[in-house]
């Protein structure tokens, strides 16, 4: 196995290639983790069962850009598993070009952001509870800085 292959086979991040009408040259199980599909199921086929119908223009937008030699970084969106789960991604998509430099396809990693926004919901509950807490507090609270010797916040209790 190749070294590019060693790291793009087996990445969680799905990592597909397509060329410029949207049909799948590659896959990798990155992909088939986040979506669902094997590879024998979405090579040859259009990228478009993975994303939902009111997301379609994405995809053409994304195609205009890898036409005109531009890249997509880290657009966050939404795309459908095989089941129909909606899955939050980030993805990144750069032009594939061939040995003469004419662009024949893109290639497309997809980051499954759901661990992210879980841990972003969570530091936001934990946020407000703390917030809730320290607001309603009879007791008086102060936060103060030890480098700067100083209240950085004081509850109404206070």
């Amino acid at each position: 196995m190749c070294r590019l292959a060693a790291i793009v086979v087996p990445s969680d991040d799905a990592v597909i290639s397509k060329d410029l009408n949207g049909i799948v040259t590659s896959w990798n199980k990155g992909a088939e983790k986040i979506f669902g599909y094997h590879a024998a199921e979405m090579v040859g086929t259009s990228i478009l069962p993975l994303i939902p119908a009111e997301r379609q223009a994405e995809e053409q937008q994304i195609l205009e850009k890898i036409r005109r030699g531009e890249c997509v970084d880290h657009f966050e969106t939404v795309r459908q598993t095989k089941d129909g789960r909606l899955v939050n991604v980030s993805v990144t998509s750069t032009p594939i070009k061939d040995a003469a430099g004419n662009i024949i396809g893109a290639v497309k990693i997809v980051r499954d952001l759901t661990g992210r926004n879980r841990a972003e919901e969570a530091l936001r509950e934990s946020e407000e509870k703390f917030s809730r807490i320290f607001e309603s507090s009879p007791i008086a609270i102060a936060l103060s800085s030890l480098d700067e010797d100083r209240y950085l916040d004081v509850n109404p209790g206070s």
